[in-house]
């Protein structure tokens, strides 16, 4: 969101890396552009009901990286180094699969029933937990000026 479309007295908090969200002391804005559409939602914080967090990995990849390591070290009991370094290969795979498959969902909902959704792409948990602790902060202090 460009400074211009700023609403008299607001200020910027923060941008979400890619600058998909903007976050200012008003509002909270979406911004999306792809295959030659555009797509926006805006919603005024005062507005603004509930804030979840979904978590998606495959734990089935974790699973599988751990058996596929396991039989790696039974393969060098036995000596049967061959099959090691396949094996070994193949659990880091699963595990790399596994850490790639992880993905926060954040839902922004409005008292109107408007959603502002969205994933998180590069950023820690610990990150997205920040990121709605600013958003809730917003919140607090934008209803504290409207009383």
């Amino acid at each position: 969101m460009n400074q211009e479309a700023f609403i008299e007295g607001e200020e910027l908090i923060t941008i979400s890396k890619g600058g998909l969200v903007t976050l200012t002391t008003h509002r909270i804005r979406l911004e999306r552009s792809y295959s030659g559409q555009s797509y926006i939602i805006s919603m005024l914080l005062r507005k603004i009901s509930s804030i979840e967090v979904d978590s998606k990995s495959i734990p089935l990849l974790w699973i599988m990286g751990a058996i596929t390591g396991l039989v790696s070290i039974y393969g060098i009991v036995q000596e049967e180094m061959e099959l090691f370094i396949p094996l070994i290969v193949l659990a880091l795979l699963f595990f790399i699969g596994y850490y790639k498959s992880r993905k926060h969902l954040i839902s922004i909902r409005s008292d109107g029933a408007n959603k502002l959704q969205f994933r998180t792409q590069d950023l820690s948990y610990k990150e997205v937990v920040d990121f709605i602790n600013q958003v809730e902060s917003a919140m607090l202090k934008q209803q504290d000026n409207v009383r």
